[in-house]
């Protein structure tokens, strides 16, 4: 199921082994938002207003209570959009009524519902997407703007917002690959974007169908089809992934395994 042949991400050259391909799996079809924690995924159902938890081979993750946890609204706004994780806090945005929000969840308290730690009115209060954390700093990108927020303990400060820099891109897709961030949004290019907010290359070919969300999992990106719920990888690399051969980092696991410094005894 590859899509072979892609020589070169608009002016980002790239070996020519470089694909996408369906993994075979699905996940909720309702999602907006996935991000890989390190050792299991979150993805935010949007219908459902939950976030599911899978492991590396996309089967889910059963905890004390069930594979899903309840992601509360703030006030009169609700739909979870997006999925952003620091090492301790779940982010997304929330949007409606008083506008677009960036809202924090503990998903660790004990209880089958996360708590809502605190929230950051947006910038630009339209947005309605995904976020990406990297380097101490949340990203979100409206109207091709790319906006960068610094996290400062349980405090959220608007640090800067680009230019439209992204053809007006309403970003329904970012992740962060350890360099560049990552973003498109249904029927746009791919934009690759340094963390200081410049566009670094555009791609403009072999782009997953129906992308609402993208994750990289240390390897390679994960993106889903929000029709019809469907991983699939894109790969980066010259040796593509085989399906088959995915890692698993299952079990049953407690939301405390969520935390990126604690290690599950299973998993040492």
């Amino acid at each position: 199921n590859s899509t072979q042949g892609v020589t070169g991400f608009g002016n980002a050259a790239m070996d020519t082994s470089i694909s996408y391909y369906d993994t075979g799996k699905t996940v909720a079809a309702a999602i907006r938002g996935i991000v890989w924690t390190g050792k299991h995924y979150i993805v935010t159902d949007y219908n459902a207003h939950t976030a599911r938890f899978y492991d590396s081979n996309f089967d889910t993750v059963k905890g004390p209570f069930g594979d899903t946890i309840s992601l509360p609204n703030d006030g009169n706004t609700d739909h979870p959009h997006g999925a952003a994780w620091d090492g301790r806090y779940l982010y997304c945005i929330q949007y409606g009524g008083s506008g677009a929000k960036i809202v924090a969840y503990d998903l660790d308290n004990g209880t089958s519902t996360a708590t809502i730690v605190f929230t950051k009115a947006m910038n630009n209060t339209t947005a309605t997407y995904d976020i990406e954390y990297a380097d101490g700093h949340l990203y979100t990108v409206t109207d091709g703007a790319v906006s960068i927020y610094r996290l400062d303990g349980q405090t959220i400060t608007h640090v800067s917002t680009s230019s439209n820099i992204l053809n007006s891109l309403e970003a329904q897709s970012i992740t962060y690959d350890g360099s560049y961030l990552w973003a498109t949004q249904n029927g746009y290019s791919m934009y690759k974007v340094r963390l200081n907010a410049t566009l670094a290359a555009t791609l403009t070919t072999s782009i997953p169908p129906d992308n609402v969300a993208m994750a990289w999992n240390g390897k390679n990106v994960v993106t889903v089809n929000h029709t019809n719920g469907k991983v699939y990888i894109v790969n980066n690399k010259q040796t593509r992934v085989d399906t088959e051969k995915f890692q698993v980092s299952g079990g049953a696991v407690s939301y405390t395994h969520l935390r990126a410094h604690e290690t599950p005894e299973h998993l040492v």
